[in-house]
């Protein structure tokens, strides 16, 4: 009979031992659901701003980087789940019991076709590149000629003008000018840091003022951009080709700069008006110091006006 009774107490025990490590395993496995996986990061958002903005006209670097704007991937956090925020810091509390907010993205405004097209160039349309040439020298012949050039143009997230003063070389951004009812294109100086390569303006630039950190005087610039004025410009996108006359051109210092700046919608009266602005639009591109400057590499503007021939 004792060993009966024994024998009933090591199967009870054993069953309850079993059972025990059955609970524990249960509770375990619902802790490990229970704890969500971290996850730091997504993908870069911009700020819509609720009306348009016109950015002012931009000064490049002699050796501008060569990155791009790439989304960076959500990451997922290492197994101690120990938040690293990438971009702004933050408690482990909001990373864990908050979901990110939806980021509200404005649609792109409609572009205005009548504004931005000249010479059957549409320069508004994002999705069509444009071609670029000018006159090699201010005195002899030949053309310094890039191509498939991308146009950026201004929108109510800034996402164009973002990219195009960090992603040097093959694009050009255009925006409104608001004085004149027409548009301006805004181009790159300087070169490449890794390759030394030519942005789409340099040799532009170096044609009207030389060297970047030895520019010509006041007086030798004016007179080369008098020189340049009744020279043409070709532009082509597509099948479609035009050809415009350079009708006006002035070198704008940094002393100048201040009200354009804060008003990049009127940089034609800096021109005192662009004539005939239903066949013409600005060029833009910046300018080397001179000696009563600021010590920066392009504190000054050249403004064009480009006015169609055919």
């Amino acid at each position: 009979m004792l060993m009966v009774i024994a024998n009933l107490e090591r199967i009870t025990l054993r069953r309850v031992l079993l059972l025990a490590t059955l609970m524990a395993l249960l509770l375990s496995g619902c802790q490990r659901r229970a704890t969500p996986e971290l996850v730091v990061g997504g993908p870069l958002q911009a700020t819509a701003t609720a009306t348009p903005i016109t950015p002012s006209p931009r000064g490049e670097k002699e050796t501008p980087p060569t990155a791009t704007i790439t989304a960076t991937p959500a990451v997922t956090a290492p197994a101690t789940r120990t938040p690293k925020p990438t971009f702004t810091p933050r408690s482990a509390a909001t990373a864990t019991r908050k979901a990110p907010a939806p980021t509200r993205t404005l649609p792109p405004l409609p572009v205005d076709a009548v504004r931005y097209t000249r010479g059957g160039i549409n320069f508004g349309d994002p999705n069509r590149h444009i071609s670029m040439a000018y006159p090699a020298s201010l005195d002899g012949e030949g053309w310094t000629e890039f191509y498939d050039l991308e146009l950026l143009v201004s929108e109510p997230t800034q996402q164009a003008f973002t990219q195009f003063i960090s992603q040097f070389g093959g694009s050009v951004f255009v925006y409104a000018d608001l004085a004149s009812g027409s548009f301006v294109l805004n181009v790159h100086s300087g070169r490449l840091k890794a390759t030394r390569q030519a942005l789409e303006a340099e040799p532009l630039r170096q044609m009207l003022e030389g060297e970047l950190y030895a520019t010509e005087s006041r007086e030798t610039i004016n007179a080369n951009l008098a020189k340049l004025v009744g020279r043409e410009f070709v532009f082509s996108q597509g099948e479609a080709r035009s050809r415009f006359v350079v009708s006006q051109a002035a070198r704008m210092g940094h002393a100048e700069r201040a009200p354009y700046d804060a008003s990049p919608g009127e940089i034609s009266l800096f021109l005192g008006g662009l004539q005939q602005p239903e066949r013409s639009f600005m060029m833009i591109l910046c300018s080397g110091r001179q000696p009563d400057e600021p010590q920066t590499p392009f504190p000054g503007y050249f403004v064009l006006g480009l006015t169609q021939i055919d």
